[in-house]
């Protein structure tokens, strides 16, 4: 591998990698990168043209050190072990670390993810990455702290190994009920957010969403609405910027019509954990009045709701998790860049 040839392993949470599918289309990646793991895995080859920007739909991206694949051998995790043996294993560890987000020099840290009956267990496959590790590099040392990061996920299929670059999980404020960072930019990316395209969103808890607007799509224009006073007034301190009009209200006291041209309505609508959920009949009435382009919208909701969304309006779901916890993405027609 040589920067000109580098691969990049991206992680997600099952069901998102479809947002990130479509960010990879807008940034002009010509082929369609297959998918692993659940869908919650995306390997794609030769991106020497994304390795020195910051992709924010991933969970976390990782530098691609070595990929196994179920062979007459053995199945993916005994062929990432062969992969591990060859010569190359630390020049390419060199060649990624001028990129890596890493603390502390000559230290690292390793998590290992295994899903199916793989033959070499989690701990095998673990130990076997560290033997690599320990051969090239005898003066590293493990540690839980802020050193290089090792990761592999594996599966009877495939087993792929990569050091950290990024991630956008750090992002995250933590509060309860907010949107990870990296999901809410999904969502925007799905919607079509851009400079110039004001985005709109009716249920924006503590605006996790409009942040990620303005920070990695540029947005000017924002407009929220929150019913919840403690969340909302996180919202306002954090967005009290130009072009930016929240309000302390229901949605259901908006008037939907009045949005301008161009609108994206991007939001996470409560599933009925912290926050009550909302009302099926009133959710379509607001999205109705909205006459937002199908395009143009991408709405996170409990399951069950958005089969009755997309029946009642024609509309595309994709099922996904949540910290766990199952949900789907109602949208429109994807971008045309994405097809």
């Amino acid at each position: 591998m040589t920067a000109l040839r580098a691969s990049l392993f991206l992680t997600t949470q099952p069901g998102w990698a479809f947002a990130t599918l479509v960010e990879l289309r807008n940034l002009g990646f010509p082929s369609r990168p297959s998918l692993h793991h659940r869908d919650s895995s995306i390997l794609v080859r030769d991106a020497a043209s994304l390795v020195f920007g910051r992709m924010a739909t991933p969970a976390t991206t990782y530098g691609c050190l070595a990929v196994g694949r179920k062979g007459r051998q053995g199945d993916a995790t005994v062929e990432l072990g062969h992969r591990l043996d060859a010569p190359t294993f630390k020049r390419d560890v060199l060649e990624w670390l001028p990129r890596a987000d890493r603390g502390s020099l000559r230290s690292y840290s390793l998590e290992t993810e295994s899903w199916g009956e793989t033959q070499l267990s989690r701990r095998e496959i673990a130990d076997q990455i560290e033997a690599a590790i320990h051969q090239r590099f005898p003066r590293w040392r493990r540690s839980s702290g802020n050193g290089l990061r090792f990761y592999c996920k594996a599966d009877p299929g495939t087993a792929i190994l990569g050091v950290q670059l990024y991630s956008n999980l750090d992002r995250d404020g933590g509060l309860p009920g907010s949107l990870r960072w990296h999901l809410a930019c999904g969502l925007l990316t799905v919607a079509g957010a851009r400079p110039g395209a004001p985005v709109f969103d009716p249920f924006m808890g503590t605006g996790t969403i409009l942040k990620a607007a303005r920070e990695e799509f540029g947005v000017t224009n924002c407009l929220g609405l929150e019913i919840d006073e403690q969340a909302f007034s996180v919202a306002r301190q954090d967005l009290d910027v130009p072009g930016v009009l929240l309000t302390n209200d229901s949605f259901k006291a908006f008037d939907a019509g009045s949005l301008p041209k161009g609108a994206r309505l991007v939001s996470n609508v409560p599933f009925g954990v912290r926050f009550p959920e909302v009302p099926t009949g009133e959710l379509l009435e607001m999205l109705t009045d909205a006459r937002i382009d199908a395009s143009h919208l991408a709405l996170l909701m409990a399951r069950q709701q958005a089969k009755d969304v997309t029946r009642a309006l024609h509309l595309r779901s994709q099922s996904v998790l949540v910290l766990g916890q199952p949900a789907s993405i109602v949208y429109g027609r994807q971008p045309v860049s994405a097809a």
